[in-house]
């Protein structure tokens, strides 16, 4: 087990306006019935399965002090990555038209279709791995007896996501990760705007 968790105010969340806090703590709150009675434990067995015994053991058993910033800014990278290959798509979208004689308004509407365009295999995988990283640093922080709105994993899934949505993630978390289901990855895999 952990040693000693870092003091509270280590793991204030950075950079968040009244706004953004109030809606991390509402998801926390909304979410709290989930992740009570061993989630985490459960999760960190989900993640177990899928990760090598000596990775395992750093993680949860060794003297590591901290919190899941790491992982988190890990999870993010993964996240705009997916984006920015979007953003090319559809740039190519854009640069096809022009060579097509297409005007400035059409190269627009093409580069905006074009980036909606699924990349099946980056889009599904990339969104079930980061929200894995994330899922097992929500376990981190819980097991260093860090609150659900200080984890900064969580910060960065309930700014993303509804609160409905981030409950669903963190109930998807509970399934098999060493084979996926599809209501878990369809879970992971989708990201919509807030409400």
């Amino acid at each position: 087990m952990p040693a000693r968790p870092a003091p509270l105010h280590q793991y204030r969340p950075r950079g968040l306006t009244e706004q953004q806090l109030s809606r991390v703590e509402k998801a926390a709150a909304f979410c709290a019935d989930v992740v009570a009675d061993g989630w985490e434990d459960a999760v960190a067995s989900r993640a177990a399965d899928c990760l090598k015994r000596k990775t395992w053991n750093r993680l949860f058993r060794g003297r590591r002090q901290g919190d899941c910033r790491k992982l988190a800014a890990f999870a993010k990278a993964l996240l705009d990555g997916k984006e920015k290959l979007h953003d090319l798509v559809g740039s190519l979208g854009s640069w096809i038209a022009g060579k097509f004689g297409a005007q400035a308004m059409e190269r627009t509407v093409a580069k905006e279709l074009a980036k909606k365009i699924p990349i099946p295999v980056v889009d599904e995988k990339t969104a079930v791995v980061a929200r894995g990283i994330q899922m097992i640093g929500i376990s981190l922080c819980l097991a260093w007896d860090i609150p659900l709105e200080r984890c900064q994993c969580f910060i960065d899934l309930a700014l993303a996501e509804t609160k409905e949505q981030v409950k669903e993630k963190l109930a998807a978390a509970l399934g098999d990760w060493a084979q996926p289901s599809v209501k878990m990855i369809e879970s992971w895999a989708t990201s919509r705007s807030p409400a």
